[in-house]
């Protein structure tokens, strides 16, 4: 009988201390554990693309790490507008509407949807106060007030204000850039 006593005050001494170590590990984690749920300690800084970028960038369940700031701009209200609000005074047609196939530096070729099927070279005049990033899913605000080269992607759609801007020049887009994102 004294092995067994023995036994099983080992085993809850074992089961105690592996529950203490778990709870350790789990809420105050020292070292960045990935079953951490998800969260990131504090303390840990996390390498990423964006470990050069000098400005603000967040993270999107979809769409992963991208720049700008959760809080819209004006740009990103009046999108939202469009959208959502019958008989908004902006409508979509105001808007030209670009699909990316290549992304340069600081231009993109592209094709104007309301210009066909050709591709042309667009030069990207994007004011960064005037950008704002959505998700093609009932268009679902990700970010605002990002430099556009930062952000695009081949694959994306842009869209301008014309009617606002009055700047639309035949191959140029800008000031204001909004990205859709086509979420796979």
């Amino acid at each position: 009988m004294g092995i067994s006593k023995k036994l099983v005050i080992g085993v809850l001494f074992l089961l105690l201390v592996v529950s203490f170590a778990f709870l350790y590990f789990r809420y105050f984690n020292p070292v960045n554990l990935s079953w951490n749920n998800g969260s990131v300690n504090e303390d840990f800084e996390q390498e990423s693309a964006f470990s050069d970028f000098g400005g603000p960038y967040m993270s999107d369940s979809e769409l992963g790490t991208v720049a700008g700031e959760s809080a819209l701009n004006e740009v990103a209200k009046e999108f939202l507008y469009v959208f959502h609000i019958p008989d908004y005074e902006v409508k979509i047609t105001d808007y030209k509407r670009y699909s990316v196939q290549h992304v340069l530096d600081t231009e993109i070729d592209a094709i104007e949807q309301s210009d066909g099927n050709s591709a042309r070279r667009f030069k990207l005049e994007c004011d960064p106060s005037k950008t704002a990033l959505f998700k093609d899913r009932d268009m679902s605000f990700v970010s605002s007030g990002f430099a556009v080269k930062d952000v695009l992607l081949t694959g994306d759609l842009i869209f301008s204000n014309c009617s606002t801007s009055g700047v639309c020049a035949s191959n140029s887009i800008g000031p204001d850039c909004i990205i859709v994102r086509i979420v796979k």
